[in-house]
């Protein structure tokens, strides 16, 4: 029974973070039951909403991996397009992974 409530406890959780007005994801439980918390995440970073995603996957005790990945991807695609050299990219990634997730800093 505690570990139901607990679980239910996360879900609201969950959902009350996605349904919050600058995110505006109106989703039910019986939706997010569906779903899931992986596909959850991925309609985040689709809607661009990486912090989001991350801290939803850390909450519920997801692979960041996916995440981290996702958005180092358009953080590298952002500078790109604003003219930003290679080795500054690389900085601003790999500073922000370092801290999100130390042994993920190996692979930038």
């Amino acid at each position: 029974a505690a570990g139901a409530f607990a679980a239910a406890c996360r879900r609201l959780r969950v959902l009350n973070a996605v349904r919050r007005p600058g995110v505006g994801l109106p989703l039910t439980a019986q939706q997010y039951d569906r779903l899931g918390p992986e596909a959850l995440a991925d309609r985040l970073l689709a809607r661009g909403e990486h912090l989001l995603a991350l801290r939803c996957c850390e909450y519920l005790r997801l692979p960041l991996d996916g995440v981290l990945a996702a958005w180092a991807c358009e953080e590298v695609a952002r500078a790109a397009a604003q003219g930003v050299d290679d080795e500054e990219a690389l900085a601003r990634v790999g500073g922000r992974l370092a801290l999100a997730r130390p042994q993920a800093a190996a692979y930038a």
